[in-house]
């Protein structure tokens, strides 16, 4: 098992990387659609290795890692043939590239969305902190034409009021750049300890109590569902908005867990607990694919400045990873302990908690260019 485990941990890091990307190169008004069609990616790949597995013998798994060398290698070639992100390029100041950059990915709209800057920025700042806020940001902003001046940090600004220079990691621990770094740790918490990944290792046995002989059907009809509500929120994302879909995606995610426990667990309903539980499952997992999926991932790099953007998204994704861990590595031993309903109502307790979190504490990125976001949490902006 070395060579898979090995090969799955270099592919790690491109997750959070691919994130970062999509959000830097996407126009505003389609930003959250493209970002989504991250995760899309991701389900339909699954998908098709379940689906592979239902016709291809177990002893092929030598054919199943060339194929998924296919994907691997378009995505270096397009990445190698694709241009640079034009913020990334304005941060080192080669403003020709960034504006010829941006009008190859944006269009002829392009090159004024990138210069959206310092207008824009003081414009969120007095919308949501008042004039005096504003006038600081204009005193620490240079003039027109992307010229650059010495942030707080004493790092240097683009004229989006953005730090482009490098800062170590404690300064993700200070000051605005803390708020949206708890933010996106805190949502991939919520998102694995809400129990998906759990529920997708279980669903087979469920299945199988409800009479669905084949595990690979069942995962399958899991996948599958999974790509359909990913499709839906990907037409969804830059019209319901990144909140209303996230925090609606863990009510549900509640709501099946909920009904799930109390199949298992109440004795009037245990002549149907086999029907609830497949019905509880797939509904679980469409409401995780309209929310909880696709959302973390796309507003993590949303909230967080250029400057901050690389670590932050790894942070989050670290946080991603130890507590898929965690979950993963505990759920059998505290179904043996206290039994599948007690179990599964944490989870719905978790993703309850998460919808909360996200109606108190999550901003929403809709519509709003990167810079106004950053402004926007770098002056206390109240909350949407």
């Amino acid at each position: 098992m070395e060579p898979p485990l090995s090969a799955r941990t270099r592919c790690y890091p491109i997750a959070g990387l691919s994130c970062s990307a999509a959000a830097q190169v996407a126009p505003t008004r389609i930003r959250g659609t493209l970002g989504t069609l991250n995760q899309l990616t991701i389900c339909l790949g699954i998908l098709g290795a379940l689906l592979v597995n239902v016709v291809v013998p177990a002893a092929a798994w030598r054919t199943m890692f060339t194929w998924a060398a296919l994907p691997a290698a378009l995505l270096g070639l397009g990445m190698l043939l694709g241009p640079e992100s034009p913020r990334w390029l304005a941060s080192q100041r080669r403003h020709d590239e960034a504006r010829a950059a941006a009008l190859r990915l944006w269009g002829p709209s392009g090159p004024a969305e990138l210069e959206v800057s310092r207008p824009a920025a003081a414009a969120a700042a007095a919308k949501h902190a008042g004039r005096a806020a504003a006038a600081e940001m204009e005193r620490n902003t240079p003039g027109e034409g992307g010229g650059r001046a010495k942030g707080a940090g004493g790092g240097l600004r683009n004229g989006a009021g953005t730090e482009c220079a490098g800062h170590g990691g404690l300064s993700l621990l200070s000051g605005p750049a803390a708020r949206p770094l708890v933010i996106g740790m805190l949502l991939f918490a919520f998102q694995q300890f809400a129990g998906v990944n759990a529920l997708v290792y279980y669903s087979s046995s469920v299945f199988r109590q409800a009479g669905v002989t084949s595990d690979a059907l069942a995962s399958a009809a899991v996948g599958a569902t999974n790509v359909f509500g990913t499709i839906i929120a990907a037409g969804l994302m830059d019209r319901a908005g990144r909140k209303q879909l996230l925090s609606n995606s863990f009510l549900g995610q509640a709501a099946a867990m909920f009904a799930m426990a109390a199949g298992f667990s109440l004795p009037a309903l245990q002549p149907y607990a086999g029907g609830i539980a497949v019905v509880g499952t797939l509904a679980y997992i469409l409401s995780f694919a309209l929310g909880a999926g696709p959302v973390p991932g796309l507003i993590v790099p949303e909230l967080n400045p250029l400057s901050n953007r690389g670590k932050a998204v790894a942070a989050a994704f670290v946080s991603h990873w130890i507590c898929n861990v965690v979950v993963g590595q505990s759920f059998i031993g505290a179904v043996q302990s206290y039994g599948l309903a007690p179990v599964y109502t944490f989870f719905g307790l978790m993703a309850l908690g998460g919808a909360l979190f996200v109606k108190s504490q999550v901003p929403e990125t809709k519509g709003k260019t990167l810079e106004e976001i950053e402004a926007e949490l770098r002056t206390g902006a109240k909350r949407a």
